[in-house]
Formats: C-alpha cells, structure tokens, sequence
C-alpha cells in the first residue's frame, strides 16, 4: 500500500533479508544474466522500457532446468508483464502453461522436505492472491481476444483461487472484487444479464478486515508530514531552476498545494468537443448492468507495486506480509483532455494477501519451531538440531500490481487520449503521477480495454511530436 507503512511493517534486517532473497533470485537465473533480470523485474516502474526483452528474459529462467522449483514464480511474473506490454500472445502462451503446470506439479518427496523443514524446497506454486491474479489476467487476454467462454472459466477460477478453506478467512472468500466485476462484463457477453447482475452485486461488496481503519488513519498521518515536505523540496527545485545562474526554460512549479477537488473540467488542451457521451461518477452507478452494457472504452488501471513476504521470527520459521511502497491512491481520469469521472479500486492486492488465511500454515510452522526447540535440548541431538532449517517460504510475485482501479464509459468511437490524474489517500494532488495515452482506438461496434499502470510523469506524448514532425516533413 503506502510508502510509510513499508518501515512500520518490516524491520530493517527483514528489509535486508529480502535484498539479499531478490539479488539472489536474479544471479540463480544465469541464463539471462543478473542485471538483464533485474530490469525485467523492475520494467513495470521504468520510464523506458523494455517489455519485450523483460518477457523473453522471464521466459529463459521459467524454462532453465536449475530453475525447476521457481518455474511457476517466474510464469506468473512473465504473464504479468506481457499483460501489462500489450503482449496477448505470450501472456496466453506463459500463462496458460504456468497455468496448467500448477495445477498438475506433484512432488511428494519436496513436499515431504518442505513440511519437516526448508519450506522454500518446495515447487512454487503461489500465494491464493497471486494465483488468482495469475488467473484474472488470463481471463482478460482472453476477453481481449473475443474468446468470452475462456474468460469466463479463467475469472470463476481466479474467484476459486481467493476463496481459501483456512476458517480465519471465511468471511473474505468471495473479497476478489475484479473478478467479480469482470466475470460480470463477460456474462453481458455472453448474453445472460441475469448473472452479470449477480457479479456486479458482488463486486460493490467491500469487506473491511480488522485494523484496517486503524491503520488507513496512521498512514494519513503519515502521508500529510511526507507531503508537506516534498512542497518544501518542490519548491527548493523550482527556485534553483528559474534564479540560478543557468535557468532552465519552461519549468513548472509543482510546490502548489492541490487537491482532488481542485482538478479541473477540461485541462488546458482539451478538444473543442467533449467525447464523452456517458460516465459514472460513483460504485452504484458504474456497477449497474445497463451502464456497463454501453460502456465501449473500458481502462483498467494498475497502481503501484504488489506486497513483499519477507522471513520472520528468531528462527526465520514464519513468513509475513508487507505493503509495497507507492503514494497514488485515488485516479481521475480524462478523456480527450475532458474529465470523465474516476476509475473505483476494485483489487487492493495487499488486503486480498492478508485475508488469504493463515491458520494451516501457522499451525505447521508453530510444530516445526516447537519441535526443533524440544530437540535442541536433547543429549547428543542438540547440535544436529541446531543446523535444522525450519524457514518459512520468502518466494513471492514481485511484478504484481498494488491496487487495481477500472474505469468505464461510453465515448464516441475514434482515436482518443486518456490522461490520468493520481491523488494521494488524503487526496492531495500528485502532479509527478500524470499519466497520458494517445491514440486509443474505440471501435464502432464492441469496446477498446486498455491497460495502463501509474508511474511518475510517464507519457507516451512524444508521438504526438513524432507525427507533427512527420506532417511537417510531407508539406
């Protein structure tokens, strides 16, 4: 989730540990070499990057034989990323076999190994919440292509995925709202509005776990001291850039205290025509079948970075979820430089990796730590016992999104820009945060799904640049 709550939630020396647990997880992945590896990695946070060579260089450790334990771990990040690249082929190419190997891997001897001691022995398998992701993003490559009955088997399987058996999650089995809200879009596909009505019912359900309230308060907190220190930074920046001996030419003074509200109508070069011909600006309206079944320009918005599981306890013997470091919170979006309303947070991976229920792994790691502490105790076993490893499982999607906001409406048909504008959790503007998509293709007949992930001051304005250059060249 926030930035401020990654140093609450993990000490420093987990914080190390988890340093050390990534570098590691890059150089054990020799064929594509360590820092080939870790950009690819890192290739959703970067300004330019390269989603193609991110995916083959996943793919090479996916299919390296040293790598066998790791092939589901290196599937789903490759999937990820080739989603999130626009790459529908690989994403159902990778996907569907990292797919299909899960649910058919069996080793009894690495599971033995795992239950007596080093869970990380064991072949990957995921996180329920990284396996049901795994699964909506399969189900939406296939609703890209059309294939709405694939779509529909792949978003029931991701609600499946979520829904774990450990009692201390009952109440969050059906939590994975994306599912849902998607399941129902491909319902109204498929010509059965009834159970669309069903899925968004569901959708609009927010299940509050416990300490949640508390700690969004804290991060408010938290976040307010941060901003107003970044306003002092911003504006250190901005006089240095226009007083010194050297001024830099068009600079823009983001030390403004803004808010959500303060966004305005039409930024400064909006079309002359508002394409906008239908919105929601609220969970009732956008959830509602007949509002969903005009939509023709559907963005799902990715934000920030998925939680980390890091090593806890004086043996190491348990594992712990922490929230990922990112700032955006709220996204407004514009269409055509005219605002069309906000995109609704239907996944907060974090949440969903926290309800996913503990008890059975707890009870098995309780009687690991229990029984290793008996025999070191024991004459002659104690110093056998001593170098028994007993850690818990670190292994984890890093790639995952934080939170996942979609945004619909009904626009006229024809290329478009969409321009998203983030906010903080006390909605305080984050100019840093503008994302800009040009040439988004709304077909006459059916719908355009884009997907676009929030990163600072990313756009993809310059082709615009390109094309003028272009036209210029021809006259």
């Amino acid at each position: 989730m926030l930035y401020y709550m990654f140093k609450a939630r993990l000490p420093s020396v987990c914080l190390a540990g988890y340093v050390v647990l990534l570098v590691g997880g890059v150089i054990g992945c020799a064929p594509a070499g360590k820092d080939r590896v870790a950009a690819a990695l890192s290739v959703r946070h970067t300004l330019s990057p390269d989603y193609r060579d991110a995916v083959l260089a996943m793919d090479e450790c996916r299919q390296n034989p040293k790598n066998l334990k790791d092939y589901a771990l290196w599937g789903m990040c490759g999937t990820t990323v080739a989603v999130y690249a626009g790459d529908v082929h690989d994403a159902n190419r990778i996907g569907r076999e990292t797919f299909l190997t899960v649910q058919k891997y069996e080793d009894k001897d690495s599971e033995t190994m795992a239950a007596l001691g080093n869970e990380a022995v064991k072949f990957f398998k995921g996180e329920p919440h990284e396996r049901s992701m795994l699964d909506f993003q399969l189900g939406l490559s296939a609703y890209q292509q059309g294939n709405y009955e694939d779509a529909r088997v792949f978003f029931l399987q991701s609600l499946l995925a979520a829904a774990t058996r450990d009692d201390d999650a009952a109440e969050f089995r059906e939590d994975f709202r994306l599912g849902h809200y998607w399941l129902g879009r491909t319902y109204l596909k498929l010509g059965e509005p009834d159970n669309a009505r069903v899925c968004f019912e569901k959708a609009g359900v927010i299940r509050t776990r416990p300490r949640e309230l508390k700690e969004v308060e804290t991060w408010r907190r938290e976040r307010q001291r941060a901003r107003q220190e970044e306003i002092k930074l911003e504006a250190i920046c901005y006089k240095n850039a226009t007083t010194g001996k050297e001024p830099v030419e068009g600079v823009v003074d983001l030390s403004q205290l803004l808010t959500r509200a303060d966004l305005p109508a039409q930024l400064a070069d909006a079309a002359p025509v508002n394409p906008v011909q239908q919105q929601a600006e609220d969970p009732e309206a956008f959830l509602k079948p007949d509002f969903q079944q005009q939509a023709n320009l559907v963005v799902v918005v990715e934000l920030g970075t998925g939680p980390i599981k890091y090593l806890a306890g004086g043996e190491h013997d348990r594992d712990e979820i922490a929230p990922a470091l990112f700032k955006e919170q709220f996204v407004d979006v514009y269409i055509d430089g005219h605002k069309a309303g906000p995109a609704f947070c239907l996944s907060n991976v974090y949440n969903e990796a926290m309800t996913r229920g503990v008890k059975t792994r707890r009870e098995r790691q309780a009687s690991k730590w229990l029984a290793k502490q008996v025999a070191k105790r024991m004459p002659f076993v104690g110093l056998v016992a001593g170098a028994w490893d007993i850690s818990a499982d670190p292994r984890h999607v890093s790639v995952l999104p934080g939170q996942v906001h979609v945004f619909a409406a009904r626009v006229t048909p024809g290329l478009h820009r969409v321009s998203l504008r983030c906010s903080d959790i006390n909605s305080s503007y984050l100019p840093r945060f503008d994302v800009d998509r040009n040439f988004i293709a709304v077909p006459p007949e059916n719908e355009a799904v884009v997907l676009v992930s929030t990163k600072e001051n990313e756009s993809n304005a310059y082709l615009l640049a390109q094309a003028a250059l272009a036209d210029a060249a021809q006259k």
